[in-house]
C-alpha cells in the first residue's frame, strides 16, 4: 500500500479545506499517519504555515513526533 502512504504524505502537504478531508479521509481509510513516507514530516516541512489542520489529523492519528527525515531532522525542526 506504497501509493497509499505516499498520498498522505502528498496531501498533508497541501493547503486548504479539501487537502484537510483528505488527509482525514486516507486517515479513516486506515493510512498509516507513521509510514516511511513520513506525512508528519512533510506536512510540517512541505505544508503552509497557516495550514496547520493536517499536522492537527495526522498527531490526532498518532503519528510520531520524533520520525526523522533523511537529514535527520524531526516535524517539530521545521
Amino acid at each position: 500500500m506504497k501509493m497509499e502512504h505516499d498520498a498522505l504524505a502528498l496531501a498533508a502537504t497541501c493547503k486548504g479545506d479539501e487537502a484537510v478531508r483528505c488527509v482525514d479521509a486516507l486517515l479513516m481509510a486506515r493510512a498509516d499517519p507513521n509510514a516511511q513516507s513520513q506525512p508528519l514530516v512533510y506536512a510540517a516541512k512541505l505544508g503552509h504555515n497557516t495550514e496547520v489542520r493536517s499536522v492537527l489529523s495526522l498527531l490526532r492519528a498518532g503519528a510520531d513526533v520524533d520520525a526523522q527525515d533523511a537529514h535527520g531532522k524531526t516535524a517539530l525542526m521545521y
